[in-house]
């Protein structure tokens, strides 16, 4: 069986432009592309659109953390730095494999299910309490030795889009988000520079729809899946068993 904690080598995919040609794109609407002002308020433009698309949770920002080695009468550990929203939380033990999934528990409800929190053992539930302002991620049961000895943690997140800049450096992001940030960086630069442009009807609409697009896209999985499926849980059917539903 194939070790799941692997280094990334990168898809090789088409991904979007460098940030100087995103730039440049979106200084067009207006001219003038050589321009320093002009050049700001484009890379502002498009960071607005950035900042939208932060807004939600696209399958391409899903991102692994390295596996935390958990730590004897340790319970809380850093998250990585680009960590935005918790995907899942599990155990992997001694040959990396997955072995035991961790619930999610909102803190505040976390507090008042178990007032007294000093038990040790495998963990079961982890909480965040700001994720954002501490970067911390609390596990409970607190691990003790054994747990330490036989699982690290692995976690699945959504990440956040970097801030733009106006650089050579490429971006981050697949082929089909570069329409929406150039439509979007420039129906928001021609609104801030030409509120009674009659084309302004045009470029919204022109954005919105290739923001619908890259929805569209995002959420379409092509892989075929069952209405009905019988999952792990189950010891009394195979793994794997499809039932079908005869009216």
């Amino acid at each position: 069986m194939s070790t799941v904690v692997v280094a990334s080598s990168g898809s090789g995919q088409t991904g979007v432009g460098s940030g100087n040609d995103l730039v440049t794109q979106v200084a067009e609407v207006i001219g003038g592309t050589g321009e320093g002002e002009l050049r700001a308020q484009a890379l502002n433009a498009l960071n607005r659109v950035r900042q939208r698309m932060n807004k939600r949770d696209y399958r391409f920002m899903k991102k692994q953390q390295s596996a935390i080695t958990l730590v004897d009468g340790t319970q809380t550990y850093s998250l990585d730095s680009a960590f935005k929203k918790p995907l899942y939380a599990v155990l992997l033990d001694t040959s990396s494999q997955p072995d035991h999934t961790l619930t999610y528990r909102d803190d505040a409800a976390f507090a008042h299910w178990a007032e007294d929190q000093e038990q040790t053992g495998r963990p079961e539930w982890y909480t965040l309490r700001n994720q954002y302002d501490d970067g911390l991620i609390s596990l409970y049961p607190v691990p003790d030795s054994s747990a330490a000895a036989s699982w690290t943690l692995l976690i699945n997140y959504f990440g956040r889009i970097a801030v733009i800049q106006d650089t050579s450096a490429g971006i981050d992001l697949p082929e089909e988000c570069e329409d929406v940030l150039v439509l979007g960086g420039q129906y928001f630069l021609l609104r801030d520079r030409e509120k009674n442009s009659q084309a302004l009807a045009a470029y919204r609409a022109d954005f919105l729809e290739a923001e619908r697009l890259l929805q569209v896209f995002d959420r379409n999985v092509a892989d075929d899946f069952p209405r009905f499926r019988i999952g792990s849980a189950s010891t009394s059917v195979p793994l794997g068993t499809v039932f079908i539903r005869i009216r």
